[in-house]
């Protein structure tokens, strides 16, 4: 691995010849409030220091050691008041909060100028020795007290047209713990930019920043991985390969940089979720309003009722499925060429509703219902209409809604 993207393995044999002595000569972290510590640093003529560790995390468990060194000590002790959070504690949520952060990685490091503004972020890499190591994070604070070096300024760097992959790395961690969105986006087509060959996209580094920073679906790294999984699979774990899918998907669907994709894109993300091995129902579940979306806005309405039709083949369809569905059918296909699929769905939904059914029950009696009459079966709507109503009334509620569907 590269320098900046190697992570703390073999960390804890080099920090195995620590000397016990030095247990108390480190960091002075302070048991203080977030706010007490920046007034102790106004005072002082400081800045703040917090460490965020995860209980649990083998990465900061190896780093506890160097943050009692003494040469470390003496640096930070000289220019930061400092503070230890655990990133579940009480008092991390409320710097999140506060600050509106999230955390990218751990540890991390964040240092904050006296007036609470967030100047740096790093998270410390690895070196060779523990005097190495040290030094690093010497330098890390070095960085933050740096208005030249500081993460603050990642954006004006960036305008300006540094492109080098360390610096994008770390910028995507300011972008990501600092939740700007705008800059995540610019950064997920740099990243594309940058990777050009198989070689790049496949190796360690490609791999991380595809998991790490890239949102959208058609960034080049996303098309090649969707589209050469073995290489990716036979290279890294594969629960690692899953998860990077998922995201990407997800993202792509729901998230900033989320957009009207074709119905062939997202049926490619569900198909990649199952090459991961997500079970293909749990894959559907995920993305079956956005096909259908895509599906109508493509005026495509016979593959929205196959697409629809293969998601209640491929595992249990609930009536509250079922209810949101039709209606959904109802009020978005773009023409009639789903009411020949009624009568089907009818069946199959019905079969599972009980006399005791609840309020989804309801519901889906009124969207069988109005398909019903908008096939021009006016019986079967109402039918449909007098037993949702008559559910309606049972559970005490308005049911006018079914007036309409019994003229």
């Amino acid at each position: 691995m590269t320098r900046f993207f190697s992570g703390f393995l073999g960390l804890c044999l080099l920090l195995a010849g620590t000397v016990a002595s030095a247990q108390h000569t480190g960091i002075s972290f302070q048991d203080d409030s977030f706010d007490a510590a920046l007034a102790k640093a106004r005072q002082q003529n400081k800045s703040v220091f917090v460490e965020i560790y995860l209980n649990g995390c083998p990465h900061c468990q190896a780093i506890e050691p160097l943050l009692k060194d003494p040469k470390v000590g003496e640096f930070y002790n000289a220019n930061f008041v400092s503070l230890q959070l655990e990133a579940n504690s009480d008092a991390s949520k409320r710097l999140q909060q506060q600050k509106q952060l999230t955390y990218p990685e751990f540890p991390l490091f964040l240092f904050f100028e006296r007036d609470g503004r967030l100047k740096h972020l790093a998270t410390p890499q690895e070196k060779k020795t523990h005097d190495e190591f040290a030094e690093e994070l010497i330098s890390t604070g070095r960085a933050a007290l740096d208005p030249q070096q500081a993460t603050s300024r990642y954006p004006e760097r960036f305008a300006a047209g540094d492109r080098q992959l360390a610096f994008l790395v770390q910028y995507g961690k300011y972008a990501k713990a600092v939740r700007d969105t705008a800059a995540q986006n610019r950064l997920d087509q740099a990243f594309g930019q940058q990777l050009q060959t198989p070689e790049q996209r496949t190796d360690a580094v490609g791999f991380y920043i595809l998991r790490r920073f890239v949102t959208r679906f058609d960034n080049p790294l996303s098309t090649y991985f969707f589209s050469h999984f073995t290489d990716y699979q036979s290279r890294f774990p594969k629960e690692e390969v899953k998860e990077a899918v998922e995201s990407i998907a997800f993202q792509s669907l729901f998230g900033s940089g989320a957009r009207a994709w074709p119905s062939a894109a997202i049926a490619t993300m569900r198909e990649g979720m199952v090459k991961a091995g997500i079970p293909a129902h749990d894959a559907a579940s995920r993305t079956l309003l956005k096909e259908l979306e895509a599906l109508f806005r493509e005026k495509n309405t016979p593959e929205a009722v196959a697409r629809f039709n293969a998601f209640r083949a491929g595992g249990k369809t609930e009536t509250e499925d079922y209810a949101y569905l039709i209606r959904y059918f109802n009020d978005q296909a773009p023409d009639g060429r789903y009411l020949s699929a009624v009568p089907a769905w009818s069946a199959a939904a019905l079969a599972g509703v009980t006399p005791q059914a609840g309020p989804a029950a309801a519901d889906l009696y009124h969207a069988l219902g109005v398909a019903y009459k908008r096939k021009g079966d006016v019986e079967s709507a109402k039918k449909m209409a007098a037993k949702g109503k008559e559910t309606a009334g049972r559970l005490h509620q308005d049911t006018r809604r079914f007036d309409a569907l019994m003229k």
